[in-house]
């Protein structure tokens, strides 16, 4: 049964529609005109016997009724949803941000859940959103950038603490990278295995958010090497996907910022600044789509997998992975 439930004297309970099939569970529609001055009037989606999983960003208090439950989430420019025990007078609020969190099931208890969704994490916007909201395990999952839509990505929840939005991974040069200008604007490969996401949608995330890229390698001896940047931008089709890099740290060496404001290429795309007249370009010469320069010092697509601080430019690397977090 679908309703509304007023607070307030002298109000009740009033029935708005019928009952839904598809719904599983009792949902009720609670509007709270709270007295408090201070507080303004809200809106809450109602649960009935659900309540919150622990998790940190849970406070747990004891407040004397429903609304003044929902009064202390409305505090809170961080509450989107708490629960509310009517027998123990229990009060957990969540201040993650999300609104979409784990419940679980619990006699004479309600979750509620704001009804405007607005500056709160209601769908995940990359693998960061999906680590504070969702999940910590790493693994495959929907993401929805503004601008893309749904998008199948891999989350790393592992490395260095989580929230790592996967953007290239491949085993080694034997995995060919050398297609089209097509193929890199929209993505190609298996996002378990080897795959590129795609500059189209590096761009949109790029634009959206402030993001660092993480970048881990591993040589066929098994020595391990990784290079983070604070600054990490794609540009869009327009600039030929133009890269802004900088702010490095790690082990692998400073070897990527070479190539900070190149354009993109790919072996039917040159824009490269090579003016070895030997070379047609550098995008055919190493058999990839990358940033080049003349031609480079990184480069994970190409004949060599190559960072040229961790053995050299020719020296041939195992597995890299791309990732990116904000």
């Amino acid at each position: 049964m679908d309703g509304r439930l007023w607070s307030g004297r002298g109000e009740h309970f009033h029935q708005l529609g019928k009952t839904s099939r598809r719904v599983l569970c009792m949902v009720l529609l609670l509007h709270i005109h709270l007295i408090n001055s201070d507080l303004q009037t809200g809106q809450f989606l109602i649960h009935k016997n659900k309540i919150l999983t622990t998790s940190l960003s849970m406070i747990s208090t004891k407040e004397s009724s429903l609304q003044r439950c929902a009064a202390e989430c409305l505090k809170s420019q961080s509450c989107c949803v708490c629960s509310y025990n009517e027998s123990t007078k229990v009060c957990v609020t969540d201040t993650s941000g999300c609104c979409n969190v784990q419940t679980k099931s619990s006699e004479e208890s309600v979750v509620m859940v704001r009804e405007n969704k607005e500056n709160f994490t209601d769908i995940p916007f990359d693998c960061s959103d999906i680590l504070k909201c969702w999940s910590t395990i790493s693994g495959e999952f929907t993401i929805y950038p503004e601008g893309i839509g749904a998008l199948e990505v891999q989350c790393d929840m592992n490395t260095d603490t989580g929230g790592w939005t996967v953007i290239q991974n491949r085993n080694s040069s034997s995995t060919m990278f050398y297609t089209d200008w097509a193929q890199y604007k929209n993505g190609f490969g298996i996002i378990s295995s080897d795959f590129w996401i795609g500059n189209d949608n590096l761009h949109m995330l790029t634009s959206k958010r402030n993001y660092q890229l993480r970048v881990d390698l591993v040589d066929w001896n098994g020595e391990t090497r990784y290079a983070v940047y604070n600054i990490f931008i794609v540009g869009d089709e327009n600039t030929q996907y133009k890269l802004s890099i900088d702010g490095y740290s790690g082990t692998a060496g400073d070897s990527f910022y070479y190539h900070n404001d190149m354009k993109f290429s790919t072996r039917d795309f040159d824009n490269d600044l090579v003016t070895d007249p030997s070379i047609q370009s550098c995008a055919q010469q190493y058999s990839g789509g990358w940033w080049y320069m003349t031609c480079y010092q990184v480069n994970l697509h190409g004949t060599y997998l190559a960072w040229e601080a961790f053995g050299g430019a020719y020296y041939d690397l195992k597995h890299s992975k791309m990732m990116i977090r904000v």
